[in-house]
């Protein structure tokens, strides 16, 4: 599986995700997951809420658009960006299959 895959009008990311990280930001790439910090904590789901704020606003997309699929209670997540017409300039190649 790619870590980006494109499904319609929507892009589904398979996410390494850290919680609790200094700043909200994309690391890169690891094996077939795309790698993520998020600042808050993972009690209480604030990172998840943090990491679909953070995809919607890297992506140019409403928060409404971003859908965690899987790994709510995991690091490793699955989630759906809707509508979304570009790829952040941070990911550069990480991105790629």
């Amino acid at each position: 599986m790619a870590a980006l895959v494109q499904d319609g009008d929507a892009l589904i990311l398979t996410l390494k995700v850290r919680p609790s990280a200094r700043r909200d930001g994309w690391r890169g790439r690891l094996g077939e997951a795309l790698k993520v910090d998020v600042a808050a904590v993972p009690e209480d789901g604030r990172a998840n809420r943090q990491l679909i704020e953070f995809i919607a606003k890297s992506f140019a997309v409403p928060r409404a658009d971003v859908e965690l699929l899987s790994g709510a209670n995991s690091r490793q997540k699955r989630v759906r960006i809707t509508g979304a017409w570009r790829l952040p300039a941070e990911l550069g190649d990480a991105a790629g299959a």
